[in-house]
C-alpha cells in the first residue's frame, strides 16, 4: 500500500528530529543508520530510502542547526553586546554542540559547507543589526569556539 504524502513527512521529520537529537548528543561520527532505526523505530532501509547517504542528513537539518545557534546569541544592542552574548553561549552544551558538529561535518568534505552558512548567516545578521561589516569579529569568535570546544567538553 502506497503511504500518504502526509505519512512520508512524517517518516522524514521523525529521522530528522532523531537525527538533530544524535548530531547534538553525540556527532556525525557516532550517528548511524542503525542508531536511527533503533531510536526512532524505522527500517534502515527505510532511513536509506529517504536520504540515501548519511551525509544528506545534516544537510536537511542545516536550517534547524542554524536557528539553535542564533536563539544563544544577542543582536540587539551592538557589536560588544553581541561578543559578550556569544562568550556566555559557549557555556551552554547546545551551542557547543552545534559548533562541535558543524566543525565535524566541515572536515568531512561532503557537507563542508555548514560552517560557510553559519558564517554568512551571522555575517547578513550583523550587518542588518549593526549596520557594519562584522567579518573579522565573525571569525575571530569562530576560532575562539574551536579552540575552546575541547577545553569544554
Amino acid at each position: 500500500m502506497k503511504r500518504s504524502k502526509e505519512e512520508t513527512q512524517e517518516t522524514i521529520n521523525t529521522i530528522l528530529d532523531t537525527a538533530f537529537r544524535q548530531l547534538l548528543s553525540g556527532g556525525f561520527e557516532r550517528m548511524s543508520y542503525t542508531s536511527l532505526s533503533e531510536e526512532s523505530g524505522i527500517s534502515r532501509t527505510g532511513i536509506c530510502h529517504h536520504f540515501g547517504k548519511k551525509t544528506k542528513i545534516p544537510l536537511q537539518l542545516k536550517d534547524r542547526l542554524l536557528h539553535h545557534l542564533l536563539e544563544n546569541l544577542d543582536f540587539s544592542a551592538d557589536i560588544e553586546v553581541f561578543r559578550t552574548s556569544w562568550v556566555s553561549a559557549m557555556q551552554e552544551q547546545s551551542f557547543r554542540d552545534i559548533w562541535r558538529v558543524a566543525y565535524q561535518l566541515h572536515i568531512n568534505e561532503q557537507v563542508s559547507d555548514i560552517v560557510t552558512l553559519f558564517n554568512q548567516a551571522l555575517q547578513d545578521k550583523c550587518e542588518v543589526n549593526f549596520g557594519q561589516n562584522c567579518q573579522q569579529e565573525i571569525v575571530s569568535l569562530m576560532g575562539y569556539t574551536l579552540l575552546r570546544l575541547h577545553s569544554l567538553k
